[in-house]
């Protein structure tokens, strides 16, 4: 038992507490916190969320809409009911507080805080048997712990993007494609090592060209630079957002499927048909975009694959009257059809 052992379990959280040093990406932390809970109590699985610190970004959305399942969602159905968790989740984003618990079956579902980055705020979801209060005082100095490595690994990975201008696009600001080709070989790693699947989102501005030949290639330029901040206020802070080339953007959404990306593409699609451009004083432009979709690894096996299944969705969804988002298994369904 764990009250028996009580020196033990304290030398196991400063081992833990010295770990940082070899960590190369958060997941690994992640795991280490799931490892500690699960061998040294003997408890489910821990899972880990965030939500928006801006809350009008998601409040009046489905519950699984209003969170972000950032680690062990493949794992959240073997040791819980989904029911379940939803009720522990609609008490956190009520109350906008991560410290929360919801009893159930004589079991104690609660959540705990993990730390926070530009715009996500981050929470782990536990479960004990109600009695297990020597448990539950160990898993309070284990986030404690937790805590403070999250925020040094944050720091570091921070220290990291500002070292990164090199993959930086001066016009917009976002990364190039550099960057992208970079990170997609990062997301096929990360999939093959903790089965978290992505999508991409290949986005064209319709007639831009018209755009530069009637108004000048500085109002594109401003445009350009319009629609990357539209982007950035859109997407959450985890998303990867590139500008591939000319009116061309790529955005990696991870550990989401396609009909996540779908939706995060009629998310962009609506806030770009909404915004008057002001080119001149008085003078406004509307403005759409054309948004393709596919998913790895269901749409495809390799980078290039996934990213040119992208592209033809974009051309997909162009040829059928632009200002649309086209999704890979829709166009084809329609084709057959």
């Amino acid at each position: 038992m764990v009250g028996e052992n009580n020196l033990k379990f304290l030398k196991d959280l400063l081992d833990f507490n010295n770990l940082i040093r070899d960590y190369d990406d958060i997941n690994s932390l992640y795991e280490d916190i799931n490892r500690f809970v699960t061998d040294k109590l003997n408890i489910n699985e821990a899972i880990i969320f965030s939500y928006p610190k801006k809350r009008e970004h998601v409040l009046g959305r489905h519950i699984e809409q209003q969170f972000r399942h950032v680690w062990n969602k493949k794992n959240i159905e073997k040791f819980y009911k989904v029911e379940d968790i939803h009720k522990l989740l609609e008490k956190v984003i009520n109350k906008n507080n991560t410290h929360e618990e919801i009893v159930i079956d004589n079991q104690q579902l609660f959540s705990r805080p993990l730390g926070e980055d530009g715009h996500q705020i981050y929470f782990i979801i536990f479960s004990l048997p109600l009695k297990s209060i020597e448990k539950r005082k160990y898993i309070d100095q284990l986030m404690q712990a937790a805590c403070k490595e999250f925020i040094i690994f944050k720091k570091i990975e921070g220290l990291g993007k500002e070292n990164q201008l090199i993959h930086i696009d001066d016009v917009t600001g976002l990364y190039n494609q550099r960057k992208l080709q970079i990170d997609l070989d990062n997301s096929i790693t990360k999939y093959n090592k903790y089965n978290e699947e992505f999508c991409i989102l290949f986005i064209d501005v319709d007639h831009f060209k018209r755009v530069n030949d009637g108004h000048g290639h500085l109002v594109g330029t401003f445009l350009l630079s319009e629609i990357a901040q539209i982007l950035r206020n859109t997407l959450r802070d985890e998303d990867l957002i590139y500008r591939y080339g000319g009116d061309e953007f790529v955005v990696i959404i991870p550990n989401s499927a396609a009909n996540i990306g779908k939706s995060v593409g009629e998310r962009i699609l609506k806030s770009i048909k909404e915004r008057d451009f002001e080119i001149k004083k008085g003078n406004i432009l509307k403005l759409s975009v054309s948004i393709g979709v596919a998913s790895f690894p269901k749409d495809a096996k390799t980078r290039e694959d996934v990213l040119s299944m992208a592209d033809q969705m974009m051309y997909h969804a162009k040829e059928s009257g632009r200002g649309k988002v086209c999704l890979s298994n829709e166009a084809l369904k329609k084709e057959e059809d």
